[in-house]
């Protein structure tokens, strides 16, 4: 659930899905399908790696071991910039989301969208800072509620499908396909979080890279669903109005499927984004250590 909750299915769905129908239109479910394919082939590094080595020090290590200290140094720059970014930028993008909520309901003062941001970050890092036993319990518990979620989401939408959809109507094209796989492939990223922690999980030469494998698959096959659920929902028509506001689907949820249904998709697209930001922070504060550790810093 560590590497699950990382690549945040949920949250592709609400965000990243908008910005590669952008680019490949009703292309999306083959995009990412794609994508998630082209993706084992680093996802397959990571695993092999961590069949060797357990450490928290994860890519850093992995290359140190591999290239040499300076190559391992370079790494971990690029990983500790990518990691101090995530949650902010996640909780810029939920406080967004969260608003346009609030809009629906009437509620407009723009003020909220900064005590929804302040509220999301503090509940993070209070959520790390109580240890490793409860934030795993925690991800564990909201993967697989995140994972039930999606499932009955997609079968949801397929049985609401929109009228006028029939897959005849998909327009296949080279070149937008292939720049939706760009983004394709960051709906996958995150999913090595695990070998993160993997010096306190048991039998980790078996386990991590089992994890591994396994979260990312299930990710995989349910973001194809979820996707195809989503294009038979939306309809062609929908889809482009989806393109240029990826907010439009709240609208959708609640013009066709009601404001029950709404308050329950807000509620799990919300709780993706703060499982992801959970899970790349216990990652990176199990990181520090290592790296203390490793280039002899005191």
């Amino acid at each position: 659930m560590q590497s699950f909750t990382s690549i945040g299915p949920m949250l592709d769905f609400i965000a990243l899905f908008s910005i590669i129908s952008a680019y490949s239109g009703s292309m999306l479910p083959f995009v990412v399908i794609f994508s998630f394919l082209l993706s084992y082939f680093t996802l397959y590094t990571i695993y092999s790696l961590s069949r060797i080595y357990v450490t928290n020090g994860g890519y850093y290590s992995y290359v140190g071991n591999a290239l040499g200290r300076g190559a391992g140094f370079f790494v971990l720059l690029l990983y500790i910039i990518y990691s101090v970014l995530t949650v902010p930028n996640i909780s810029l993008f939920i406080s967004g989301f969260s608003y346009s909520i609030l809009e629906l309901a009437g509620l407009t003062a723009p003020v909220l969208k900064y005590v929804l941001l302040l509220i999301f970050i503090g509940t993070v890092y209070y959520v790390v800072s109580r240890g490793l036993k409860v934030s795993i319990t925690y991800t564990l518990i909201a993967g697989f509620l995140e994972i039930a979620f999606i499932i009955l989401m997609s079968i949801i939408f397929i049985i609401y499908r929109s009228p006028g959809f029939s897959f005849s109507g998909i327009n296949f094209s080279f070149n937008p396909f292939f720049f939706g796989v760009i983004f394709g492939i960051l709906a996958f990223s995150g999913g090595g979080s695990s070998i993160f922690i993997s010096e306190q999980t048991a039998s980790s030469h078996i386990n991590t890279p089992k994890s591994l494998f396994l979260s990312f698959t299930i990710s995989g096959i349910i973001m194809a669903v979820s996707a195809f659920a989503l294009l038979m929902f939306a309809g062609f028509a929908g889809l482009r109005a989806y393109e240029s506001n990826s907010f439009y689907i709240t609208e959708l949820v609640q013009a066709r499927l009601g404001t029950p249904f709404l308050i329950l998709f807000s509620f799990f697209g919300i709780m993706s984004a703060f499982n992801l930001s959970v899970s790349y922070l216990n990652a990176f504060v199990h990181m520090v250590p290592k790296f203390y550790h490793d280039f002899n810093l005191k």
